[in-house]
C-alpha cells in the first residue's frame, strides 16, 4: 500500500497552528496558579482538532489560514472551557488520563477557569471588528448552554426519543463545529448559498463526531470506562437502538440505569447489531456531508470562484479520520 504523503496544504496549516500559543497569559495582579493549572489541565494535550478544522475550511474557501489563528485559538478556548464546566457537572476526575481541574483544585476553580477561558475567546474576536462573527460566536455558547441544560435534565430518563438525543448532540457538538465553518465564512464574506450548505455540512460532521463518540462508549481503546453514559444515567445513540430494538429488556434497564453499577441487560450480540447500526446513520450522515461540498463546489464555479480542491480532499481525509477514530 502506498503511504499517505502530508499535502503541502497540511504542512502550511500544521505551520500555522504551531504558531498559536495556546496558553492562558496572565496579568501580574493574578496568582500563576492559575495559569499552570488551566494550561495543564483543559489546555493540555488534545488534537486541535477544532482549530485545525477552522483553517482548513478557510483554505477551502479562499481565506488564508494566517488570518484565522485567534479564530482558531478562540474556539479552542471556547471547547476547553465547555470541558472545563462538564467535568465539573459531570464530577469527572480524569481526562486523557489525567486528574480534570476540579480534582486538582475544586469546582469553584474550575468554573471560574472555564469563565476566564470565555472572556479570553471573546476578547481574541475582537480585533476583527466584525460584528457577525460576535454574533455567531454569541450563538455558540448560547447552544452550549443550553445543550448542556438539556442534557442534564435528560439525566435518568430512558423514554428520551432519538430526535432529543440528537438535538443535544448538535447544540454541545455541532455548534462549536459551525462556528469553526462560520469563521472563515465571515471573513470571506460568503453568499447565503454558501453559508447554508456550509451550515448542513457542519450539522452533519456535529451529529457524526457524537454518533462515533456514543460507539466509542463501548470501546476499550477509548481510555473510557465502558459504558460509562448508561452507568452515570445518560441515554446516548447506542443505548436508544438498544432499547428500541429489544423493548423486552427496558425493564432490566432501568432498574440499573444511573446506578453506576456494571450490569448490563443486554448481550455482546445485541450491543455490535445496535452499534452497527449507529455507524451505519454515520456512514449515511457522512455521504450527505459530502454531498453538501459537492454542491458548494458546483456553486463556487457558478459564482465565478473556485474551492481549493487540495484542501477539499483534506476535508474528506478529515471525515474519514472521525468515523474510524478509535478516541
Amino acid at each position: 500500500m502506498k503511504q499517505y504523503q502530508p499535502s503541502s496544504l497540511r504542512v502550511e496549516i500544521d505551520n500555522a497552528l504551531s504558531q498559536i500559543d495556546f496558553s492562558v497569559e496572565i496579568d501580574g495582579s493574578r496568582k500563576p496558579l492559575v495559569e499552570e493549572l488551566i494550561d495543564a489541565t483543559v489546555l493540555v494535550g488534545g488534537k486541535r482538532m477544532r482549530p485545525h478544522l477552522c483553517l482548513l475550511f478557510g483554505a477551502y474557501i479562499g481565506v488564508d489560514p494566517m488570518e484565522l489563528l485567534d479564530c482558531a485559538k478562540s474556539i479552542e478556548f471556547v471547547h476547553s472551557a465547555s470541558l472545563a464546566h462538564d467535568d465539573v457537572i459531570d464530577e469527572a476526575k480524569l481526562r486523557r488520563s489525567k486528574k480534570t481541574l476540579n480534582e486538582k483544585t475544586s469546582n469553584i476553580h474550575a468554573v471560574l477557569a472555564g469563565d476566564l477561558l470565555l472572556t479570553r475567546a471573546t476578547r481574541g474576536i475582537l480585533k476583527y471588528q466584525n460584528n457577525a462573527l460576535l454574533e455567531d460566536l454569541s450563538d455558540t455558547l448560547d447552544d452550549l448552554v443550553t445543550g448542556e441544560w438539556l442534557q442534564l435534565e435528560s439525566r435518568y430518563r430512558s423514554d428520551l426519543s432519538m430526535k432529543n438525543i440528537e438535538r443535544i448532540a448538535y447544540l454541545k457538538t455541532g455548534s462549536v463545529m459551525r462556528w469553526c465553518c462560520l469563521a472563515p465564512l465571515r471573513l470571506f464574506a460568503a453568499d447565503e448559498v454558501t453559508i447554508d450548505l456550509s451550515l448542513e455540512w457542519s450539522r452533519l460532521i456535529g451529529l457524526v463526531f457524537q454518533a462515533v463518540d456514543d460507539c466509542l462508549d463501548f470501546e476499550e481503546s477509548s481510555g473510557k470506562r465502558f459504558a460509562q453514559d448508561y452507568l452515570e444515567g445518560q441515554l446516548n445513540q447506542v443505548t436508544h437502538t438498544l432499547l428500541q430494538n429489544n423493548p423486552s429488556m427496558r425493564g432490566e434497564f432501568e432498574k440499573h440505569f444511573g446506578k453506576n453499577e456494571p450490569v448490563f441487560p443486554w448481550t455482546a450480540m445485541e450491543l455490535s447489531q445496535a452499534m452497527d447500526e449507529v455507524r451505519g446513520v454515520v456512514a449515511g450522515r457522512l455521504s450527505l456531508a459530502n454531498e453538501c461540498l459537492d454542491a458548494i463546489d458546483r456553486h463556487a464555479q457558478s459564482r465565478g470562484w473556485q474551492t481549493n480542491p487540495e484542501a477539499r480532499q483534506e476535508l474528506n481525509v478529515l471525515m474519514q479520520a472521525l468515523e474510524k477514530r478509535t478516541v
